[in-house]
């Protein structure tokens, strides 16, 4: 029994000695590898080489708004009132694209009679930013949402939401006519076409055709439609802005050329 005494201490003794098994370490996380512009699209083109980082959602744009901020109880309001007050009735309202994307409300007015009385437009270009067209009338004068010419009571006025991105207005005469485009470009009314029929009987005369840029950025390509001269037909004037539609004061009627241009 003794050399198994003497035995054991040296056995354990050398196993002490012996250098502990250092403890498992996992890998260390792989740095992200940074493709270039080039190789990332080619990754995203290949499904099988997709890296989850490389993916990411484009958000989608923002809706434009269904309808133009403020009240349109008090537009309608406003708008009425400023019929009465000038000898007109309200034919048609509504909204309408005129930049191709956003709603702004409008009114088309026509006069009692004919004669020297004048339509208009009013149109809310921006909040606090109304401005009305006037324009000769007549029994040829084809107005934007005119309804039939038939006079109605207010309240039974529809509203119409129209996705048209111009307004297209004729004024006719006995041997031609007059035509016109007007749109909201930079937050100012403009014209992208204007086109005057000669009057045949008259060999002075010649038509009118300008066909102005029409995209976005047209300015200053598409003129103003407050300093466009327009020929005989439809006369048109424009008033300097307003906060509403209560506020407008009345454009005076321009005055006709001496001569055809």
């Amino acid at each position: 029994m003794r050399p198994l005494l003497v035995l054991l201490p040296l056995w354990v003794a050398c196993d002490a000695a012996r250098p502990a098994t250092p403890p498992s370490r996992s890998a260390p996380p792989a740095a992200p590898v940074v493709m270039p512009a080039d190789a990332a699209l080619a990754a995203i083109a290949d499904a099988s080489t997709v890296d989850p980082w490389l993916v990411r959602e484009v958000p989608a744009a923002p809706a434009p708004p269904a309808v133009p901020p403020g009240s349109t109880a008090a537009w309608k309001r406003d708008v009425a009132a400023l019929a009465s007050a000038n000898a007109r009735y309200v034919v048609g309202w509504g909204t309408v694209r005129l930049d191709g994307a956003h709603p702004i409300r409008f009114a088309t007015l026509a006069p009692h009679g004919y004669g020297a009385e004048r339509g208009a437009y009013v149109l809310e270009l921006a909040p606090h930013h109304v401005v009305e067209l006037t324009f000769y009338f007549d029994g040829r004068t084809s107005m934007f949402a005119g309804g039939d010419g038939v006079e109605t009571p207010v309240e039974q006025v529809e509203w119409q939401v129209s996705d048209a991105v111009a307004i297209s207005h004729d004024t006719g005469h006995h041997h031609g006519g007059e035509s016109l485009e007007l749109a909201l470009r930079d937050g100012e009314l403009v014209l992208l076409s204007y086109t005057y029929t000669d009057d045949v009987t008259d060999k002075s005369e010649q038509p009118i055709e300008h066909a102005f840029p029409r995209d976005f950025a047209c300015r200053p390509g598409c003129p103003l439609a407050a300093i466009y001269h327009s020929y005989w037909g439809s006369q048109l004037a424009v008033s300097k802005p307003a906060r509403s539609a209560a506020d407008l004061v009345e454009p005076p009627p321009p005055a006709l050329p001496d001569a055809f241009p």
